[in-house]
């Protein structure tokens, strides 16, 4: 999982056992904020870790459509002494900037953030930033005024929910309503059988879906209320981010 630096994220990590990594993306921004707050005509720290950055995200499209192995041999190749550079740069200048400046707190950022900022020199699976995530989130977000407070927490955890299986839905190329469709004929003659292991890379576990042939010889059994169980277990189970496998054709698993 990869996010930015807000401190929630680390139990929810360590309650779940998820490999952790930090945004890129967020690094820089604090970076260009910096920079807009520069002199005109001046150039300073902020551009140096502004013209620094871009590199890492170049050797990152480079390596994008190659094997999880190539990946991390292009990343220990090229990425890791980029990284080496930085650090020292980083070591220098938070000594010389001043804390509650924009350049104070963009490096003093950097520098908290760090350890998993370079995780994904760990792990083949951990991209650069979350913009992914991100960018699949903005379609509600834009909206949330609208829908500031769920009032209760079994609401945010509905809203979590139908978000995750849209999303889900649409980074694997679905028709959200075809797809929900799916799920709600499908789910009735459904029973959920025990958790898999976790997949140690990409921090995701899966659920074994298999048919009830009880179910299969009348549709509507046990309707009343075994549904709305099933739906309430879906919710518990996109809530704690797991999937049931059979449900889904999964690339890609949005973690926000």
């Amino acid at each position: 999982m990869v996010t930015d630096g807000w401190q929630a994220y680390a139990k929810v990590v360590r309650d779940n056992g998820i490999i952790h990594g930090s945004c890129w993306a967020h690094a820089r921004r604090k970076f260009v904020a910096a920079q807009n707050v520069q002199p005109k005509g001046k150039t300073g720290k902020a551009d140096w870790a502004l013209n620094q950055i871009p590199k890492l995200y170049a050797i990152e499209k480079q390596a994008g459509e190659q094997t999880p192995e190539q990946r991390n041999a292009i990343r220990k190749v090229k990425s890791a002494p980029l990284i080496r550079q930085f650090r020292d740069w980083l070591d220098t200048s938070v000594a010389q900037v001043l804390p509650n400046s924009t350049l104070g707190r963009a490096v003093h950022y950097l520098a908290i953030q760090w350890p998993l900022l370079v995780r994904f020199l760990e792990d083949d699976y951990l991209p650069l930033d979350n913009n992914l995530a991100e960018n699949a989130i903005r379609a509600f977000v834009v909206g949330r005024k609208n829908w500031l407070f769920s009032q209760t927490p079994r609401g945010a955890h509905a809203s979590a929910a139908i978000y995750s299986l849209i999303e889900t839905a649409k980074v694997n190329g679905l028709s959200p309503y075809d797809y929900l469709q799916f799920v709600f004929a499908t789910l009735p003659l459904c029973h959920f059988a025990d958790t898999r292991p976790r997949d140690r890379h990409r921090g995701v576990a899966t659920l074994a879906v298999e048919r009830d042939p009880a179910d299969l010889s009348n549709p509507i059994a046990g309707t009343e209320g075994g549904l709305l169980e099933r739906l309430h277990r879906l919710q518990r189970v996109m809530a704690s981010r797991l999937l049931p496998s059979s449900l889904v054709i999964r690339r890609r698993l949005m973690l926000g």
